[in-house]
């Protein structure tokens, strides 16, 4: 697996925490518990996969993603499925940043 961060310099900096890029994730497990942080995340898609997130109360609801989602501010985790060698790359915006 590859991930890489990168911390962008001012002005982008007030609005942005992070860039994050991963390649090949493999993780031995199905599903994944996002915790809430306040802030706000675009995701971009980088394989053909469609990628689910998971009704809490109903685990075998879930919603279906492709390309890219915005993924933001709540005040509950959501739960998202871990798909063996994944690719994606992402923003991570600091709160209100969005």
């Amino acid at each position: 697996m590859r991930y890489c961060q990168h911390i962008p310099a001012g002005p982008l900096s007030a609005f942005v925490d992070w860039f994050w890029l991963f390649e090949g994730l493999d993780l031995p497990h199905q599903r994944e518990r996002v915790l809430p942080d306040g802030s706000m995340e675009l995701v971009i898609n980088l394989d053909e996969s469609r990628r689910k997130l998971f009704d809490r109360d109903h685990p075998g609801r879930f919603q279906t993603f492709h390309r890219a989602w915005v993924s933001g501010a709540r005040s509950d985790h959501v739960v998202i499925d871990v798909l063996p060698q994944s690719s994606m790359i992402g923003v991570h915006f600091k709160p209100g940043g969005l």
